[in-house]
Order: C-alpha cells, then structure tokens, then sequence
C-alpha cells in the first residue's frame, strides 16, 4: 500500500487546526484558516509552460507548506494567546510535530516553549518532551539526561503524575536499547505513583509497556492479556495513535509464536489507522514487522517491497533504529535469495549503527545473523567472533532458547545454568 504524502502532509496540517481550536476562539481560528488560504488557497499557473518549465516549478525540495502552516500558527497564537496559554500551545503543536516525525519542527518549537515558560511544571513537561524527541532520534544520553531533568523537577513539585511519567519514559528509552531489567524497574516504579482511577491514559500506557517486557522474556499470555487492557482503555479513549502502536505490537507478539495470518491481521489493522492519521514512525514499524513475516512465510519479493517502504520512511523520519532494523530484514531476505555477499553489506551496515547507538539487543540479533552467514560461507573465524558476541548478551538476559539456537551453530555446551 502506498502511502499519499499529500494525505500525510494535510492531516499533520489538520491536527494542528485541531489543537488551535482548543487555545482560540471560534472566528480567530476562521481567521486563521482566511488568512491561509490567501497564501495557499489560490495557485498562479502560467497559461502556456513548457515541458521543462513545468518540471523545474514542480520539484519540491522541502515541506515548504507544513512549514508555513506551522510558523503562521505560532506567529497568529502569540499575538492571541498569554503567559502560560501560549506555552501550553506550543508543548502540545511541538508534541504533535514528534507524532508525525516532523523532528525540527519540533525542536524549533519546544526550544521556544522553554524560552518562553516560566511554569515549573510546564517546564519540565517541556523536558519530558524533549526527551521523547531525542528517544526518537535515538540519542540515548541526551533523551536519558531531560527525562531524568524532567523527573527531578515533577518531584521538587510533587507532581506524582509527572513522575509516574517520567519513569514510563524513561522505562521506555531503556526497553528500546535493550536493558530490560532497568526498563522493568522504571515500569515498576512509575506504576507506584499513578492513580489507577484518575489516569486511564496513563495506566494503558504503563499496561503497553509491561505487556512489551513479558514478550520479549516469551511470556506471551500475559503480554496479551496487557495488550488487550491497554487496547481497550485506549479505545475509550478515542486514542488512534495508542491504538495504531498497541495493535502493531499485539501483531508482534502473534509473530514471535508463529501465528503469522494473526499477525498479519493486526499489522494491516495498525497500517490502515497509521495513514489515515498520517503516523509515520508507527507505519514505517509496522511496513517492517510485516516484512519480516512474509520472509517466515517465504514470499521474499513481497517482503522486500514493505521493506522498501519501511526504509523511504524511516529516512524521512531519521529513525536510525529502524533504519538498522530495515537493514536486518533485508540482510535476511538476500540470504534466502542467496546474494550473500549483499546480504552480508546490509547486516554490517545495520551493526555499525547499532553499536553506534549501543543497542544491546540489536547487536546480539545481527551478529547472530552474521555468524549465519558466515557458517554457510564456511567463514569458521568469523562465525565463531559473531555467534560468540551473540551468545553473551542472550546469555546475560537469560533467553534459553536463542542460546540453544547459538549453541548448535557453535556446538559448544551450554552456558546457562539449570
């Protein structure tokens, strides 16, 4: 399925009218849209162009209409809005901006925000944010440093929610570089200072992230049932892009048991909400897991296609984590089709960013591809190096089934203890 970047462009566009009609006054938002269209309403075109012509006023080079859109927003909010109204708007438009990838935008408008605010609990909100947006971009110290500095500063506050999300975030960046018992602790500890009855959407949230943890340890019952509480409270709560991240992670954990048309499901579910509310980081996860089914069920051409379309997005997001992932599957699929030697540049490209990143699973999970490779080659020194790498980390995080799998690449006795 190919995603219309009009459609994509107009619905971040829309979001943002949305958020402006909950700051301003019913014909200052009319206003906003009469002035707008002056702008982009009415389009000149030449009466005679030639072939040449046309091509060079066609080609686009940057978002120009997102960014005069977002810019006239602040600037027309400013003139309406004071004090902490104005810094308000502008932490929801810059989370907005993180939902639908626009990642400048967004440090542009959160770095106002911070200028602008003199609310302690707006600020730290605002570092809260900003730690979401480095996650995304998967700078691991400095996400880790503004969620830490927002968790700091809910306390001096005693804001027990803003805490309680805190550690959901930064339980979060832990799970994703993969130091899953720090992410458990966070989970554990966040889940201390919600109120079970006032936060709905902070408890579904905190469901989703613990059902993540009991996938990954195959505990694949309860990662379930977690899923369907938080799945349910988010649909309550009319939350499409919860629901799009919930419905792509249940198509995971129907994956990793081998119920792939289950899977499938879900993923299609996950891909359909993803552009019709234009979230481009779930639905480049969600093009890849997909991908990565249809190289279990063998039909290769066609996972390389959603690979493909993962990968166009991922670039447009600058999500290096799932660019390395993207690189993974694609590695795989060469290996089925025999091109070891592209295979083994795909699988090389997405370690180097893995470990520039430090992401411990990641790296297990591509040397072992590695060690794969390299066994079929006949390449003893260097499968020996990457199934040993990978055996480590599996080793450490108690998973006796991946080590089994290295151990009979290696033939060597088992390292964990019964």
């Amino acid at each position: 399925m190919v995603v219309n970047k009009l459609n994509n462009a107009d619905k971040f566009i829309n979001d943002i009218q949305e958020l402006l009609k909950d700051y301003l006054k019913n014909k200052e938002v009319k206003q906003f849209n009469n002035n707008l269209l002056l702008r982009y309403g009415i389009k000149l075109t030449p009466s005679k162009i030639n072939e040449t012509d046309r091509k060079q006023l066609e080609a686009t080079f940057s978002p120009a209409k997102e960014r005069f859109h977002v810019d006239r927003a602040i600037t027309y909010a400013e003139k309406k809005l004071t004090g902490n109204k104005f810094v308000e708007l502008l932490l929801n438009l810059g989370q907005v901006c993180i939902a639908h990838g626009k990642f400048n935008f967004a440090n542009e408008i959160l770095t106002k925000a911070k200028k602008t605010s003199v609310d302690k609990e707006l600020t730290a909100e605002i570092n809260l944010s900003y730690g979401d947006l480095y996650g995304r971009i998967t700078n691991f110290d400095r996400s880790k440093k503004y969620m830490q500095k927002a968790k700091s500063q809910f306390a001096d506050i005693n804001n027990k929610l803003g805490i309680a999300k805190s550690d959901n975030s930064l339980g979060t960046l832990y799970a994703e570089f993969g130091n899953l018992k720090k992410a458990k602790q966070y989970f554990e500890k966040s889940l201390e200072n919600v109120n079970l009855e006032k936060n709905k959407n902070m408890v579904a949230l905190l469901e989703g992230n613990i059902a993540i943890i009991y996938n990954i340890y195959k505990e694949h019952d309860l990662a379930v049932t977690h899923f369907n509480k938080a799945l349910k409270i988010f649909k309550d709560l009319k939350q499409q892009r919860r629901i799009a991240e919930i419905k792509h992670n249940l198509g995971m954990v129907y994956a990793d048991q081998k119920y792939y048309h289950s899977a499938l499901n879900e993923l299609d579910d996950s891909i359909e909400i993803s552009i019709s509310e234009g979230l481009k980081s779930i639905l480049g996860l969600s093009y890849l897991s997909k991908a990565n089914i249809l190289i279990e069920l063998q039909e290769y051409k066609f996972a390389k296609a959603f690979a493909d379309k993962a990968l166009e997005i991922s670039h447009e997001t600058d999500d290096k984590l799932t660019i390395a992932d993207v690189y993974k599957a694609l590695g795989k699929i060469e290996i089925n089709l025999q091109n070891y030697s592209l295979a083994e540049n795909y699988l090389l490209s997405c370690l180097r960013i893995n470990k520039n990143n430090n992401n411990q699973i990641n790296i297990a999970e591509t040397s072992f591809e590695l060690a794969k490779i390299y066994n079929l080659l006949d390449r003893e020194v260097e499968k020996d190096i990457y199934a040993t790498a990978a055996i480590k980390y599996y080793t450490k995080i108690e998973d006796r089934n991946k080590v089994n799998e290295i151990e009979e690449l290696l033939n060597t006795e088992s390292l964990l203890t019964v």
